[in-house]
C-alpha cells in the first residue's frame, strides 16, 4: 500500500494519495512512525498539523534525518508564518546533532535556522565529487536537494521568485528515486502556481486584477439570465483562481454571491486549497429606508455581517467596504466604529469605504480612528471624476488604495464595439448603466473615436512580449482594448486594484497580463485628444448616481439589503436546508437534494489525473455542490464546525422578528429555531456518536447509490429497469460510480474516527455493531463488486478502482471489529443508554414541540389499557376459549400466503386499498400518475432490514428513475420485501417466515403504508409549495398519521372482507373449502391485529419515556416486552435498540394517531356548530396539504386559516 500511496501522490492524485495512507495507519497502527510518505501527502494536501504530528512519530524510527526536521518545520511554516515558526524552534535530531549531519544537509539546517547562508549551501553540494560523495547526503544527488530546500526556503518567506529557479534546477538535476521525481513533479505540477504569484508580484503595475462579482448576480441580467448553471459558474471562478485572480468582490445587494463565493471557499479547500488563498472583499449597504430612519444601529451592522459570513460559510470577511446612500442622514460614523469593533474581534479584517466623494472621504479619514484601507469607485478611461475632483490625490496623502470598477464600462470598452452602431436594447443592468456613461462623455460618435484610438494603441503594442518568468516569455499577439483600458486605470499609483466580471477566461488571462502594458507618453496623448473633446462625466465621484430623481440614480435599486426582512428569511430557508446537510450528506442522497447538478446523462465525479487538468474545474465543483461524495460527518473537527454554523444561523433566524412574516413563514421560522436546537442538543448533549458503533458503517451512503432489481436472478448487465433508490441524485452511472469510489474510500477515516469518538459506549448497541461488521464486511467484499459489474462493463478504470477501494473499506470493517471487541466492548455500559430526564425532554421540546414528557406518558399509559381492554373484548367474540395472543398464534398466523405467491398477495391488498380510497373518497384526488410498484428485497439488503422497506418518493429529486422507464419519476413508492422462495429452507423454517406475513398483517400494512398512509402523505407534502414544508417530516404526524390509516381502515369498512386461500393448489377442494373466512370473521381477525400492533405501540410510548428518565431498567424494559406484548425473545433486542439509538422516537406512533383523532374531532365539532355537514376528505385534504407539520404548529396553521 505504500508503493500505491507513494505513486498516487506523484500522479497528482491527493485524494486516492490519502485515502491509501490514511488506511493504512488504521489498519496498522504499528507502522505510522514508518510513513514518512503520509507526511509528504499531509503537506501537499494542506493538512498541515496533521502533517507536523506525522513528522513528530516519523522520528521516532527515523530521528536521524534531517529531512524530518525540515517537512515538519515547512508545515509549521504554513500554519503560523515563516518567523513565527521558526521562533517556535525546529525538532531536534535525535541520533546526531545538527553538526553531525552531512553535506548539504548541514548548511540547509543552518539556513533554516537563520545561521547560514543559501550561498553556502550551493557550494558545499556542488562540491561534491565521486571522491568525497559518500559523506554527501543522497550521494549524487546532493545538488538537488540543496536546490530543492533553497527553494522552499524561499517560497515558505513569499519570495516566489527567488524560488522559482531553485525548484527548476533541482528537477533537472534530480536523479530516479522517489525524492528526485517528487522534486520534478513539485516544479512541474505547481509550476503553475507559481507563475500565477511571479505574475502578480513581478508585473509592471502595482494593481491588482480582482474578481467583480455584480454580473453573477441574479438582478443584473435583464433577460431570461446568463445561461450559466452553477457548476459552470463555479468551475469557472476556480479557474479563475489558478489563473491569478486572488480577490473576489461582492456585496451585501448582490443577490445570490455571497452564497456563491461561499461556494467558492468550499470547493477550493475540497481540492486541496487553503481560506487565505482567497481574499473576499465585501460590501455594507443599508437600505435607503432604514438610513432615513436611523435605523443603522449596531444590532443591524452586526447583522448584516453576520448573515455575509454564514453565507461565506467563513469565521472572517477579508475586507467590509461601507456604502451610504444618503450623506445628509447621520449615521456614517457610527456604522464605520461597529466595524472598527469587529475589526478588533478578528470577524473583520479590513475596512473601506465604497462611492464616497473626496469631501466625504476626507471627513471620515479625519473624524474616526478607523483605519481606512480602501475605496471602491468607478474609474475609466471616460469616467474620470475621482482624478478631476481630487480623491486620487487625498488617496495618495492618507495611503488609501483605490479599488477601481468600471473600469470597462459594462464591456463597452472593448473590441466588440468598435464600429458598431449604439445600442438601443441591453441584456443586462450593467450595459444600462455605462451607456449613461458614455452619453455623459459626450456621444455615442465621440465614444467610436475613442475606441478608434484605443485600438490603434493595442494595435502598436502587439505583438506583446511578457516576462512571466525568469526562463518563461509569454506572447500576445493581439493586444486587446480592454488591455489598453485596464493599463490606463493601472498607471496610476494610486489604484490597488480593478475589478473585473467575465466568466470568458481568455479574457481574464488577457486582463491578468495588462498590468504588464507600460502605455507611452504618445499612447496617453493620443488618449487625451480624444478624451478633450468630452465634457463628462463631471462633478464629484457618484454625484450624478446620487441624483435619484436623475437619469442615474432612477434605475437604481436603493432597498436591496432588506436584512430580517421576509426575503431575508427565504434564503434562510434554503440556507438551513444546506447547512443540516453540510453534516448528513447521506440524507442529502436519499432525499434527492442536488439543485444544482442538472439531471443530465454526462454529470461525471471522477478526478481527473494528472492534477490541475482543466476538468478538475467541474470535478471540484459537483463534488461542493452535490454531497453525493461525502459521508456524514465523523471526525470532532466536522462535529465542531457544524455546531459552530448551527450556532450561527440560530442567531441569525432568531434576529428576524415574527412581525412581517407570513403565516407560512412564521410556521417555518418555529420549525428551522426548533430544529437548530435540536441539532444542538444531539451533538452536544445526547452525543450518539460517542455511543453507538454502528454509525460508523455508512452502508446506506453506499446503498443510495446502488441499482435494486427485482431479484437477484434478473440482475443482468446494464439493464435499463433497475430501480436506484428514489432520492438518488443523478441517473448517470458514471456519476454514481464516482461517487461510490469516493464514499468507499472515506470509510476507514470514518472508522478511525469511531474510534475515537467512542468515550460512552453502549453495551447492546456494541454488540449489535459487532454483528452488523460481518454483514458489513461481506456486503463490500462480496457483493458491491458484483452490483457494480452490473450496473456497467464501461468504466473499467473506475470498475477497478471501486474494487481497490472495496477490499480495503472490507479490511478496516474487520479491523474495526477487533478493536470493538478488544477496547469498546470491555468499557461498554448499559447504563450509558439512559439520557435522563433533562436531555430527553429538551428532545421531545425540540423535536416534537411537546413541552411534558409526564403528559406524554399518562396518555401513553391510558391508551395502553383502553387497547388491553379492547383486544380482550374482541379475544372473546371471537373465540371465548382463547386470549388475543393465542388467536393471532393459532388462527390468524396460519392463515398466509405461498412462499411463490407472497409478494403479489400484498400488491393486490395495496390495490384494494387505492380503490377503497377512491370509492370512499377519503382524500379529494389521487396525485396524477402515482403508483406503487413491488419487487422482492436483493439479498445484500437483507441483512441491513429485518422486515423489508417502503421507499418513499423523494421530497427534492427530479432524478429518481422508475422501474420501466428512464425518466424522472416522484410519484412512484417502492414495497421491497424479503422473499420466502428460493432460499433453500426447510418446510418448518419456511412455514415460520410465512407466518409473519398473515393476510390480516398485510390488511392492516397496505393502508398504513399506501393508501391512504405514508405513500400519499408524502405525495402531498413533496408538492408543498414551501421547501421546508417538503424538507421537514416530523415523525409524531408522520408515524401518527400511518396508525390513524389503519384506524380509518378499520372505521370505513376496509377490513371487511371475505378470504378464500387458493394458493395451496396441491389440496383438495374440500381441504380449500375449509380455508373459507367469511367478512364479518376476516374484519374481527383484522380488527385484532391492528390493536396488537396498537397495543404494541403504546407500551413504545412507556418503554421510551421511562428508560430515558431512568424510572426503568434496560432489563424491566426486556421483561415487559416478553410478558406484556409478549414478543418473541429474539425480537427484544432489536426493539430495545430502537429506544437506545432513536430516543423519543417510539412514542411518536400513539402519540401521533391520539393527536389525529382528536383533530378530528375537534374539527367535526366545529362543523357541527356551524351547522354543517363533516366532510371526512376535506378534513384530510387541509392536514395533508399543510405539510408534515409538529401537532402544535398545525394546529397553529389550520385554526388561523379556518378563521379566515
Amino acid at each position: 500500500m505504500i508503493q500505491e500511496g507513494e505513486e498516487a501522490l506523484l500522479a497528482g492524485d491527493l485524494d486516492k494519495a490519502n485515502w491509501v495512507l490514511d488506511s493504512l495507519i488504521f489498519l496498522d497502527p504499528a507502522r505510522s512512525s514508518e510513513l514518512w510518505q503520509r507526511g509528504l501527502c499531509l503537506y501537499y494536501s494542506h493538512r498541515y498539523e496533521e502533517g507536523m504530528a506525522q513528522f513528530e512519530r516519523n522520528m521516532d524510527t527515523n530521528g536521524s534525518d534531517p529531512e524530518e526536521v525540515l517537512w515538519h518545520f515547512f508545515c509549521k511554516s504554513r500554519l503560523m508564518g515563516f518567523e513565527e515558526a521558526r521562533r517556535d524552534g525546529f525538532l531536534k535530531l535525535r541520533s546526531r546533532t545538527d553538526s553531525e549531519v552531512v553535506v548539504p544537509m548541514s548548511q540547509v539546517l543552518d539556513l533554516f535556522h537563520g545561521k547560514g547562508s543559501v550561498d553556502e549551501v550551493i557550494r558545499v553540494a556542488t562540491s561534491v565529487t565521486p571522491d568525497n560523495i559518500i559523506e554527501s547526503y543522497n550521494g549524487a544527488n546532493a545538488l538537488g536537494y540543496a536546490h530543492f530546500y533553497v527553494g522552499f526556503y524561499y517560497q515558505l518567506q513569499g519570495l516566489v521568485g527567488p524560488a522559482y529557479p531553485h525548484f527548476k534546477r533541482a528537477a533537472k538535476i534530480g536523479n530516479k528515486d522517489y525524492m528526485g521525481r517528487l522534486m520534478s513533479i513539485h516544479f512541474k505540477t505547481f509550476r503553475k502556481t507559481l507563475c500565477q504569484d511571479l505574475t502578480l508580484i513581478e508585473g509592471g503595475g502595482t494593481g491588482e486584477i480582482m474578481y467583480g462579482g455584480w454580473q453573477l448576480s441574479s438582478g443584473h441580467d435583464l433577460t431570461q439570465g446568463s445561461g450559466f448553471d452553477t457548476v459552470t459558474i463555479l468551475s469557472k471562478l476556480l479557474e479563475a483562481i489558478d489563473n491569478g485572480v486572488r480577490v473576489f468582490d461582492c456585496g451585501d445587494i448582490y443577490t445570490g454571491v455571497e452564497l456563491l463565493y461561499g461556494r467558492l471557499i468550499e470547493a477550493h479547500a475540497g481540492r486541496g486549497g487553503r481560506r487565505e488563498d482567497i481574499k473576499i472583499h465585501t460590501k455594507l449597504v443599508p437600505d435607503l429606508d432604514v438610513i432615513k430612519r436611523g435605523g443603522v444601529n449596531e444590532s443591524y451592522v452586526r447583522g448584516v455581517i453576520r448573515r455575509s459570513l454564514n453565507r461565506l460559510k467563513s469565521l472572517y470577511v477579508d475586507l467590509v467596504q461601507l456604502h451610504w446612500w444618503e450623506w445628509s442622514s447621520p449615521g456614517v460614523m457610527d456604522a464605520l466604529h461597529v466595524l472598527g469593533s469587529l475589526q478588533k474581534e478578528g470577524i473583520v479584517r479590513k475596512i473601506g469605504l465604497t462611492n464616497f466623494n473626496a469631501e466625504q472621504t476626507k471627513e471620515i479619514i479625519e473624524g474616526t480612528e478607523i483605519r481606512i484601507n480602501s475605496i471602491q469607485v468607478q474609474l475609466s478611461v471616460i469616467d474620470q471624476r475621482p482624478i478631476k475632483s481630487g480623491l486620487v490625490t487625498l488617496c495618495n496623502e492618507n495611503n488609501v488604495k483605490i479599488f477601481a470598477y468600471g473600469v470597462l464600462a459594462g464591456g463597452f470598452l472593448t473590441d466588440q464595439w468598435i464600429g458598431k452602431p449604439k445600442p438601443s436594447n441591453f441584456s443586462n443592468r450593467s450595459l444600462v448603466k455605462y451607456q449613461l456613461i458614455i452619453d455623459d462623455f459626450g456621444s455615442w460618435d465621440l465614444f467610436q473615436d475613442l475606441l478608434s484610438v484605443l485600438h490603434s494603441v493595442a494595435l502598436s503594442h502587439s505583438p506583446l512580449t511578457v516576462q512571466a518568468t525568469p526562463d518563461d516569455v509569454i506572447q500576445i499577439d493581439h493586444v486587446t482594448v480592454a488591455m489598453v483600458a485596464i493599463a490606463y486605470v493601472l498607471r496610476l499609483p494610486e489604484v490597488g486594484g480593478v475589478i473585473l466580471g467575465t466568466l470568458n477566461m481568455s479574457h481574464l488571462r488577457e486582463s491578468l497580463l495588462a498590468k504588464h502594458l507600460v502605455l507611452s507618453d504618445k499612447d496617453l496623448s493620443d488618449i487625451d485628444h480624444v478624451l478633450n473633446k468630452g465634457h463628462g462625466p463631471g462633478g464629484v465621484v457618484y454625484g450624478l448616481e446620487r441624483d435619484r430623481e436623475g437619469r442615474h440614480g432612477s434605475i437604481m435599486k436603493y432597498n436591496l439589503n432588506q436584512l430580517n426582512s421576509p426575503a431575508h428569511f427565504e434564503e434562510i430557508c434554503n440556507r438551513f436546508i444546506e447547512v443540516y446537510f453540510s453534516a448528513y450528506p447521506v440524507e442529502a442522497t436519499r432525499t434527492g437534494y442536488c439543485p444544482f447538478i442538472k439531471a443530465s446523462p454526462n454529470i461525471k465525479l471522477q478526478m481527473p489525473s494528472p492534477f490541475l487538468m482543466k476538468d478538475a474545474y467541474a470535478y471540484h465543483s459537483i463534488k461542493c455542490l452535490s454531497y453525493g461524495h461525502l459521508l456524514n460527518i465523523s471526525s470532532e473537527d466536522q462535529v465542531a464546525s457544524y455546531i459552530d454554523r448551527v450556532r450561527a444561523l440560530l442567531i441569525e433566524i432568531e434576529s428576524i422578528s415574527e412581525d412581517n412574516l407570513s403565516l407560512d413563514q412564521i410556521i417555518d421560522r418555529k420549525l428551522i429555531i426548533s430544529q437548530l436546537n435540536l441539532e444542538l442538543v444531539k451533538w452536544s448533549e445526547v452525543a450518539m456518536h460517542e455511543r453507538d458503533p454502528a454509525i460508523y458503517m455508512p452502508f446506506d451512503a453506499l446503498n443510495y447509490l446502488l441499482p435494486t432489481w427485482g431479484g437477484d436472478s434478473s440482475c443482468e448487465k446494464g439493464r435499463e429497469d433497475a430501480v436506484y433508490y428514489p432520492g438518488t441524485l443523478s441517473p448517470s452511472i458514471h456519476y454514481r460510480l464516482s461517487a461510490l469510489l469516493s464514499r468507499l474510500r472515506q470509510i476507514p477515516i470514518c472508522l478511525q474516527n469511531g474510534v475515537k469518538n467512542l468515550k460512552k459506549p453502549i453495551h447492546l448497541l456494541t454488540q449489535r455493531a459487532l454483528k452488523l461488521c460481518d454483514s458489513f464486511s461481506h456486503f463490500l467484499r462480496v457483493d458491491l463488486p458484483s452490483l457494480v459489474e452490473q450496473m456497467s462493463t464501461a468504466h473499467s478504470s473506475l470498475l477497478l478502482d471501486i474494487a481497490r477501494a472495496a477490499k480495503v473499506a472490507s479490511d478496516a470493517v474487520v479491523h474495526y471489529k477487533s478493536l470493538l471487541a478488544t477496547d469498546v466492548l470491555p468499557r461498554s455500559s448499559d447504563s450509558y443508554a439512559s439520557l435522563g430526564r433533562p436531555v430527553y425532554d429538551k428532545l421531545l421540546a425540540f423535536g416534537h414541540f411537546i413541552s411534558d414528557s409526564s403528559a406524554l406518558l399518562k396518555s401513553g399509559e391510558e391508551h395502553f389499557s383502553l387497547v388491553k381492554k379492547q383486544l380482550r373484548e374482541l379475544a372473546d367474540e371471537i373465540d371465548s376459549d382463547r386470549n388475543w395472543y393465542q388467536i393471532t398464534e393459532d388462527i390468524i398466523r396460519s392463515l398466509h400466503p405461498s412462499a411463490k405467491n407472497l409478494l403479489q398477495s400484498y400488491l393486490d391488498e395495496i390495490a384494494r386499498a387505492k380503490t377503497h380510497v377512491k370509492e370512499h373518497r377519503l382524500v379529494p384526488d389521487l396525485p396524477a400518475d402515482e403508483r406503487v410498484v413491488g419487487f422482492y428485497t436483493p439479498s445484500f439488503l437483507v441483512p441491513f432490514s429485518p422486515f423489508g422497506d417502503f421507499l418513499n418518493p423523494p421530497p427534492f429529486s427530479s432524478y429518481a428513475t422508475s422501474p420501466l422507464q428512464n425518466k424522472p419519476d416522484l410519484v412512484t413508492g417502492y414495497l421491497m420485501l424479503h422473499s420466502v422462495a428460493g432460499r433453500s429452507l426447510s418446510p418448518p423454517e419456511e412455514e415460520k417466515l410465512l407466518r409473519s406475513h398473515d393476510y390480516t398483517w398485510i390488511s392492516v400494512i397496505a393502508p398504513h403504508e399506501c393508501y391512504p398512509g405514508h405513500h400519499l402523505q408524502i405525495l402531498f407534502s413533496q408538492t408543498h409549495p414551501r421547501i421546508m414544508r417538503r424538507f421537514y417530516e416530523s415523525p409524531y404526524f408522520y408515524e401518527g398519521w400511518g396508525l390513524y390509516c389503519e384506524q380509518l381502515a378499520f372505521e370505513t369498512g376496509f377490513f371487511n372482507k371475505g378470504l378464500e386461500i387458493r394458493d395451496k393448489t396441491e389440496e383438495s377442494e374440500a381441504r380449500r373449502e375449509s380455508k373459507k373466512i367469511p367478512n364479518s370473521r376476516y374484519e374481527k381477525l383484522a380488527r385484532l391485529t391492528q390493536l396488537r400492533l396498537q397495543l404494541w405501540r403504546a407500551a413504545r410510548v412507556i418503554l421510551d419515556i421511562k428508560l430515558h428518565r431512568n424510572e426503568m431498567t434496560l432489563e424491566d424494559v426486556r421483561l415487559f416486552l416478553l410478558q406484556e406484548i409478549l414478543f418473541d425473545s429474539r425480537s427484544v433486542d432489536g426493539e430495545v435498540n430502537m429506544y437506545i439509538s432513536r430516543p423519543t422516537y417510539a412514542p411518536c406512533y400513539i402519540a401521533g394517531y391520539l393527536e389525529l383523532m382528536d383533530l378530528r374531532e375537534r374539527r367535526r365539532k366545529e362543523y357541527e356548530e356551524e351547522k354543517r355537514d363533516f366532510d371526512l376528505s376535506l378534513f384530510h385534504s387541509e392536514v395533508l396539504q399543510s405539510g408534515c407539520l409538529p401537532f402544535p404548529l398545525l394546529h397553529e396553521l389550520l385554526s388561523v386559516r379556518n378563521k379566515h
